[in-house]
């Protein structure tokens, strides 16, 4: 006689959303890639999960060093203020023709992962997936 183990729908989905969201932050956290992130408590964030990251106005007022990177993600907060954000940065990128791949979707879906709006209160949520 075989017994089989009850399918656990819920932990596979947990499991899932672990696996992506650590797959995210090893590729933001990847030596050749930095994130376009809002402010200062956003650069603390990022840096929790070993992620290089200017904020918004940095980038406005030079953002020269992105050419260093070979992948830019913008990761601003998923609210009105950091939509806008988030696409100001893509003009703006693409106005001082910074040639490197940039990545505007992984962040909010990291965000979404989570279940924060704004960076900085991914912090907590993220590291309690991770454990998992």
């Amino acid at each position: 006689m075989v017994f089989a183990l009850p399918y656990n729908a819920r932990l596979r989905k947990e499991v899932s959303r672990a696996k992506t969201a650590a797959n995210i932050v090893y590729d933001m956290s990847d030596a050749s890639s930095i994130a376009v992130v809002e402010g200062k408590l956003d650069v603390e964030a990022a840096k929790e999960f070993s992620i290089r990251s200017i904020t918004f106005e940095r980038l406005r007022a030079d953002g020269s060093e992105l050419n260093n990177y070979s992948k830019v993600f913008i990761f601003m907060d998923i609210d009105d203020s950091g939509l806008r954000k988030a696409e100001q940065a893509l003009r703006i990128i693409d106005e001082k023709e910074i040639s490197t791949k940039i990545d505007s979707t992984s962040g909010p879906r990291l965000l979404k992962i989570v279940g924060a709006k704004c960076v900085e209160a991914m912090v907590k949520p993220l590291q309690s997936l991770l454990r998992e």
